[in-house]
This record gives C-alpha cells, structure tokens and sequence, in this order.
C-alpha cells in the first residue's frame, strides 16, 4: 500500500504488535504516516516488527508489555510518551 501522512504526528500504540491483526494495524498506520509503540509478550518478534518498520521510516518504540497488568499498562504509556510525545500544537 502506497504510504500517506494522513496520521503524520500522531502517535499509535499498538498491543499484540508482533504478529496478526496487531502487526497488520501496525503496518498500515506505519504507511499512513504515524509514530507507533508496539507491544508484545514475545520480545524476539517484536525487535524484529520494530526494525523492518523503522527501515521502512517508521520512528517507533516498542517494548515488552503484560497487558494485563495495570501498573505495566501505565508504564508503557508513560515511556511512549516520553519516547514518541505527543506533539500537539500548543504544547
């Protein structure tokens, strides 16, 4: 698909990044032009999704996530923010 800005400066983040519907929505943000932080239980995958996205131009962030746990969520978003922004104007 050819890649667009339509998201240029907004920030995904996207669990079960590394395979499936989740790695699917991560390459089609990635082409319509977001930043994305990806997780995924499988830290081998996951490197892997986030490098062939980053060679693509794609700035991402990922890292190793238990969603299912509360304190791990806010982590993740945390760095995310930290990582990626957002960017919003008027911040």
């Amino acid at each position: 698909m050819a890649k667009t800005n339509e998201l240029k400066g907004q920030v995904a983040l996207i669990t079960g990044a590394n395979r499936g519907i989740g790695l699917a929505i991560a390459e089609r943000l990635a082409d319509m032009g977001a930043k994305l932080a990806l997780c995924a239980r499988n830290a081998e995958k996951l490197q892997q999704v986030a490098l062939n996205l980053q060679n693509r131009g794609t700035e991402v962030f990922s890292r190793v996530a238990d969603i299912t746990d509360l304190a791990d969520i806010l982590k993740m978003v945390n760095e995310t923010r930290a990582a990626l922004g957002p960017r919003h104007s008027g911040e």
